[in-house]
């Protein structure tokens, strides 16, 4: 199982993370974008608890402006069966509410916590 974990970089509530990364199977892998913030907690977080996890890293200086939507693609491509979404508030967003559309339109199942 996959399981993509996305969000605010302003995102500063590793607990609510680490409560969901615990939920899931232990033999899950965890993909993130490595931004500050969400991502990186939740990096953090499943290595923490013994879970294997891939950064997918944005190429800001290869792609400038669109590195955030097409690093968002390239995690949606490996296929994960679920999206984890951290966001204070997602109406503001740009690139968690781009990952949250791409994934619903995907038909993956996504879940969206603020706080």
């Amino acid at each position: 199982m996959k399981v993509l974990v996305c969000g605010s970089r302003l995102w500063t509530d590793p607990w609510l993370i680490l409560a969901e990364l615990r939920k899931l199977p232990s033999d899950v892998t965890i993909i993130h974008g490595g931004a500050r913030g969400a991502d990186r907690l939740g990096g953090t977080m499943a290595e923490g608890i013994g879970l294997k996890v891939i950064e997918v890293p944005a190429e800001w200086g290869r792609y400038g402006r669109s590195a955030g939507p097409i690093r968002n693609q390239k995690m949606l491509d490996m296929k994960p069966d679920l999206v984890l979404a951290f966001h204070e508030d997602i109406r503001t967003s740009k690139g968690t509410k781009h990952m949250v559309m791409i994934a619903r339109k995907a038909g993956i199942e996504t879940r969206v916590f603020d706080k």
